[in-house]
């Protein structure tokens, strides 16, 4: 479903800050988190029914898209309980975009990661669709085919794909919490640890961190200090027992 006016816009958010859980996923230009614009978003509530919000399509005026993203701060910072499937890339673009970010957060594909019995098995949300719920999902290099990129897709298409991102994630968080709440230990590593750490690198990767070009200069120098000082220990240990090759 695709919201096109205010009213529903408002409507729908005020049902979902009643859901126990909403579902979240951004479209954007790009698969760089700290580049991409955002082109829509979709959400998903208790009932499943997956809902889209295109910026690009000539729908809203600039003073309406600033009050969405107003309402959708305000909607995803006060809720219990916001998932995302790689939040992480969802929180730079609605940080980018200047978007109030939620504060309780999960992430299926944090949680797939710990709960895969095979180091092989694919996390992505339409590899686990197909492993996990054996529903089939398409591709995005299939809706985004023939165009520049997602915000030239068209808007029936785009809303497709885009809500079947957010019904998937939230089938399989449904899945994924009991399957964590029977493996104690693994839950306490999700929440304690990954969790936390997805936070710290959100932070890190947005601020950037200081280098300081003389020390990397210098560890550089003791490094190939250290390298030749045990090479010349190897050629002599080498030489001393006679090996020639």
């Amino acid at each position: 479903r695709v919201l096109e006016t205010m009213d529903d816009v408002q409507i729908v958010f005020g049902r979902l800050q009643q859901a126990m859980v909403i579902t979240f996923d951004t479209e954007t230009t790009g698969v760089d988190a700290l580049s991409a614009s955002l082109v829509g978003f979709s959400l998903a509530g208790d009932v499943r029914e997956g809902l889209y919000v295109s910026f690009v399509n000539g729908h809203w005026t600039p003073v309406q898209i600033d009050e969405i993203k107003k309402q959708l701060g305000a909607l995803l910072a006060n809720h219990s309980c916001v998932v995302m499937h790689n939040a992480k890339f969802d929180l730079h673009v609605l940080k980018t975009a200047g978007i109030a970010l939620p504060r309780h957060v999960q992430d299926t594909m944090l949680m797939a990661d710990l709960l895969r019995s095979d180091e092989d098995q694919k996390v992505g949300l339409k590899s686990l669709s197909v492993r996990v719920l054996s529903e089939p999902m398409q591709d995005f290099k299939e809706v985004a085919a023939g165009f520049k990129n997602f915000s030239e897709v068209p808007l029936e298409q785009a809303a497709k794909y885009a809500t079947h991102d957010v019904v998937q994630t939230y089938k399989l968080y449904e899945i994924f919490v009991r399957e964590l709440a029977r493996f104690p230990s693994l839950q306490r590593v999700y929440e304690q640890v990954e969790l936390p750490l997805m936070r710290i690198l959100f932070a890190m990767e947005s601020t950037g961190i200081t280098l300081d070009p003389a020390q990397l200069k210098q560890v550089r120098f003791d490094v190939v200090h250290a390298m030749t000082t045990i090479d010349e220990k190897i050629r002599g240990f080498l030489f001393s027992v006679g090996y020639e090759g």
